[in-house]
């Protein structure tokens, strides 16, 4: 709501206003007249897909916009960029963008942005980068707490616009990010520390009861996108799904997915294939979607990839 609004003031004014997020769907939260007008970060700046590479051999991350591009020039004519969900991007990430305003030979080398107004916006109690097999020292080390041109100038938002109308869940929510809830113990497993105790919550140990809870006894369809089972495990996942299917009346269908080895030829001599193999996995192993997607008309599906920005389908998107 006030990223919205200030962009609207600026646009009021004439001004240029370049709206990015971390993640795909976060960015159709910008729009203009119920067009999505935001990017991916790193579709804005340039960041490279593979990062990881330099960055484990302590290279600094250099875009890959050409100089004398147009999304370039439009940086450079920029009087404000909003960068959201920044809490979850790496230090090496906006280090990047930084360097990019800089260096781009239009704007002052000495400030950060090269002088453009910047904000961010995100909220550091929710997921940090995502660095596979990282300790946590490492993981706090890439946050943009981190980055070159930390510290900014920090306005803390008390409000909720969200929870409004659950102001003691988000209360609470607050109290848990904050590290202000008080801890409980259980005698029998005492390896168990730092629990936080949750009131006022029903339990359960049954599938079916949960599923009840979470949908309702006359399941007809999964239309509402307000309600999920959260899980941990993708075996849990599937396995919600199957029953959730099951009681869908429509018929069911089977879509197979269709995949290809970049090295064809090499694996046409042998009689082995790592295509076959991925398929043939009972468990679909992390962020790989099933060979054999069963599905039902009224069934909720996800999306895993950006496929249209225009059309609101991004990853993430039910």
């Amino acid at each position: 709501f006030l990223m919205k609004l200030v962009t609207a003031c600026y646009r009021m004014h004439k001004k240029i206003v370049l709206c990015c997020a971390t993640t795909g769907i976060a960015s159709m939260n910008h729009e203009i007249n119920g067009s999505p007008c935001g990017y991916t970060a790193h579709s804005r700046f340039g960041l490279p897909v593979d990062e990881n590479e330099d960055v484990t051999r302590n290279k600094r991350m250099v875009s890959t916009l050409p100089a004398e591009s147009q999304r370039m020039e439009l940086l450079h004519h920029a009087d404000l960029i909003i960068w959201d969900e920044l809490a979850m991007a790496n230090r090496h990430q906006l280090n990047c963008a930084d360097d990019t305003l800089r260096n781009c030979g239009y704007l002052d080398p000495e400030l950060p942005f090269g002088g453009i107004r910047f904000v961010g916006c995100g909220d550091f109690h929710q997921i940090p980068p995502v660095i596979p097999n990282a300790p946590s020292a490492k993981v706090i080390l890439a946050t943009v707490l981190h980055a070159d041109c930390w510290p900014m100038h920090v306005m803390t938002l008390y409000a909720p616009k969200r929870d409004s109308g659950a102001l003691q869940h988000s209360s609470f929510v607050d109290k848990v990010g904050e590290g202000l809830c008080t801890h409980v113990a259980i005698s029998c497993k005492p390896e168990l520390k730092n629990l936080i105790e949750i009131a006022n919550v029903r339990c359960t140990t049954d599938l079916e009861t949960a599923l009840q809870h979470a949908y309702g006894y006359q399941f007809q369809h999964m239309n509402d996108d307000k309600r999920a089972v959260v899980t941990t495990h993708n075996t849990s996942v599937e396995e919600l799904n199957s029953i959730m299917l099951s009681k869908l009346h429509a018929p069911l269908k089977t879509m197979y997915s269709e995949d290809r080895m970049e090295e064809e030829e090499q694996y046409s001599r042998t009689s082995f294939s790592h295509v076959d193999f991925f398929n043939k996995l009972t468990v679909n192993p992390a962020s790989i979607p099933p060979h054999a997607l069963e599905i039902k008309v009224g069934a909720m599906a996800m999306l895993m990839r950006n496929l249209s920005k225009k059309d609101k389908l991004m990853n993430g998107t039910r």
